[in-house]
C-alpha cells in the first residue's frame, strides 16, 4: 500500500498500542516502556497492489 500521511497523532498513553496488542494476542502488564515517544501515523491510501 502506498499513501500520504494525513496527520500524526500522539499515543502518549499507549492506548493504540494496547488495542493492537489485544488484537494480535500479545499479553501486556502495563504500557510499553517507550510510551512517551509513541505516535500513530494516519495515512490516506493512494495506491494498492497485490501478488
Amino acid at each position: 500500500m502506498r499513501g500520504v500521511v494525513e496527520r500524526i497523532d500522539n499515543d502518549f498513553d499507549g492506548e493504540f498500542f494496547a488495542s493492537l496488542a489485544d488484537r494480535y494476542g500479545l499479553e501486556m502488564d502495563g504500557p510499553p516502556g517507550d510510551v512517551a515517544h509513541r505516535i500513530v501515523p494516519v495515512m490516506r491510501p493512494t495506491a494498492t497492489s497485490s501478488q
